[in-house]
């Protein structure tokens, strides 16, 4: 069966969220050294953003379905 399962959207949703964690630590070791352009670093908290959202996502599609 494929398509959309609570063990699927669970496991989605940890993946988003500890890639979302390792981007947001990335981004805070690339600022340490960056000075005056931050461009790097806000790119990478941009990406841990997006999966935050992601993850997010998944969450309502858990509950508009019941999970």
């Amino acid at each position: 069966m494929t398509g959309y399962t609570k063990e699927k959207a669970d496991s989605l949703i940890e993946k988003h969220e500890k890639e979302a964690e390792r981007l947001e630590k990335e981004a805070n070791e690339m600022e340490q050294s960056e000075t005056f352009d931050k461009r790097g670093s806000r790119n990478v908290r941009d990406q841990a953003q997006k999966e935050r959202d992601k993850a997010e996502n998944l969450r309502a599609l858990k509950k508009h379905w019941g999970d």
